[in-house]
């Protein structure tokens, strides 16, 4: 009642709006959905690139204490794109867990080929049984210290 009366307000005909709460919510949705797809079409990393992560554990009401991993790639030089590729939660505290979300996000950004530098606190990736070097995997992270060498003579 309260939005047909402010539709009504403003001059607009309640037969051409919509004032479904829920049809609002899927279109706010859909052009979220839009967003991020064409955000993620045009990002072009720089073609040598450092990956920095960090842990984050928050409290979320009703859910306790939740293990989340930042993320993020960066431009080896001054005025190189920069993206926050993600905010992945990890199932758990653990090393094994914690690279695994990270290499997923570099994955799902094919940002993996530009990777020449690792960047990162002392999370448990990089401390625990398992090395950080994990992350891309023994030979990706020779080919990117190849293409760091290589852009860097």
């Amino acid at each position: 009642m309260i939005a047909v009366a402010s539709v009504k307000e403003v001059g607009v005909r309640v037969s051409e709006t919509n004032i479904s709460t829920t049809s609002a919510w899927r279109h706010r949705k859909s052009n979220r959905e839009a967003e991020a797809k064409s955000i993620k079409e045009n990002f072009t990393p720089s073609q040598i690139s450092a990956l920095h992560w960090d842990e984050k554990i928050i409290t979320l009401m009703r859910k306790g204490k939740t293990h989340f991993v930042v993320v993020y790639l960066t431009g080896v030089e001054e005025n190189q794109p920069q993206k926050l590729l993600g905010v992945p939660q990890a199932p758990s505290e653990k090393g094994k867990d914690e690279s695994k979300v990270v290499r997923d996000c570099v994955l799902k950004w094919d940002a993996k080929d530009v990777v020449g530098a690792f960047a990162f606190d002392t999370p448990p990736s990089n401390t625990g049984e398992l090395d950080w070097i994990q992350i891309l995997g023994k030979l990706d992270w020779l080919c990117a210290l190849v293409r760091l060498l290589k852009a860097y003579p």
